[in-house]
């Protein structure tokens, strides 16, 4: 784990120190004082979200990049495709991402910024992912669902959705009905493999 990083894993002064910014300079731009954003690094203090959004749009990254949710920086693609390709769901799967996927990333970027603003609430996140899926699953299933749902930590979801976006958008972006059947059966185990 990093030094910069707070107990409470938000990367506020790994991002900032990054940056070369000082918390004076931080604080400024986001309309708060210097002490208050040292309050924050040492997670003395949660910022609001209005306070995260401001941060994060400040410093160019996600807001869950910015708590400690997720291990990359989806506004970098190298980095996003690195992320995806150095999973144990790409190495399982067989699936590797290169430069001509920038379909996949781009529909990945829209749903990792849906999704950042999603994960400021997980419990949020989870009411919406399992009213979706109480729609279309049997209630045994959604009920095992949300029992191992419930055992999950907020970064094993960050992972979890991670690949769930990038294996949609691979689906998504392929025409041939061969692959789009091979992608679905992956979707399917990828939800048997992770809530079963």
């Amino acid at each position: 784990m990093d030094k910069t990083k707070s107990k409470n894993n938000n990367r506020i002064k790994e991002v900032r120190l990054s940056q070369h910014k000082t918390q004076k300079e931080v604080g400024k731009a986001v309309g708060k004082s210097d002490r208050a954003i040292a309050h924050y690094e040492k997670g003395i203090r949660e910022p609001k979200l209005e306070t995260w959004v401001k941060l994060a749009d400040y410093f160019k990254v996600p807001v869950s990049y910015l708590q400690g949710l997720s291990e990359v920086n989806y506004r970098d693609e190298d980095a996003l495709r690195a992320q995806f390709n150095s999973s144990d769901f790409a190495k399982r799967t067989g699936i590797h991402l290169t430069e001509k996927d920038k379909p996949v990333m781009d529909v990945t970027y829209l749903s990792l910024m849906q999704r950042d603003i999603d994960l400021s609430n997980v419990s949020k996140l989870k009411d919406v992912l399992f009213n979706d899926i109480r729609n279309i699953a049997s209630k045994d299933y959604y009920q095992q669902l949300h029992k191992q749902f419930n055992q999950l930590s907020e970064k094993q979801i960050s992972t979890l959705l991670f690949e769930e976006t990038m294996l949609f958008a691979l689906y998504l972006q392929d025409g041939n009905d061969e692959i789009k059947d091979k992608l679905y059966r992956l979707f399917a185990n990828f939800y048997d493999e992770n809530f079963r």
